[in-house]
């Protein structure tokens, strides 16, 4: 499981300067409050569980289309777990968002855990705001989810 999470991480890190080429015009905001709700489904289990994600973000400059993130996931159900993550973000192209996130869980009754979150969000934005779908892959030490949910965020 170790070595797959750093080959997913390192191919992860590669390939985003890669995707500045199909860069155009994107709009970026310096700062950003986040949140977002999903369904999330576990590679262990059937059905679904309610996620809700926060998270701050802050770009690297004025017109970099990457940024440094730090967030809170909250998994509810019979799954559940927290994690927090620092990470990075990129909008590669127009509205579309990359978010890469190790961090750490931590369950009811287990040891805290390192994990990777990887997000793909697209913004319609609403003046500063911006509302999309979003998709994420969480990949832990003996389990793996898939969720899918609305994002939202206030840019400043």
């Amino acid at each position: 499981m170790k070595n797959t999470f750093i080959k997913l991480l390192s191919f992860i890190i590669i390939l985003m300067p890669l995707a500045s080429f199909a860069q155009d015009d994107v709009s970026v905001q310096r700062n950003e409050i986040g949140a977002g709700f999903a369904l999330t489904t576990f590679s262990d289990d059937e059905g679904f569980s309610p996620t809700f994600h926060l998270h701050y973000s802050r770009s690297f400059s004025e017109n970099s289309p990457f940024a440094l993130t730090g967030g809170l996931e909250m998994i509810v159900g019979d799954h559940q777990h927290n994690t927090l993550g620092v990470g990075i973000s990129y909008n590669f192209w127009k509205e579309f968002s990359l978010d890469v996130s190790p961090g750490i869980s931590f369950a009811p009754d287990e040891d805290p855990e390192a994990g990777l979150h990887l997000e793909l969000s697209y913004g319609f934005e609403l003046g500063r705001i911006h509302l999309g779908p979003m998709v994420e892959y969480g990949l832990g030490a003996d389990h793996s989810h898939t969720a899918f949910g609305i994002h939202t965020g206030f840019g400043f």
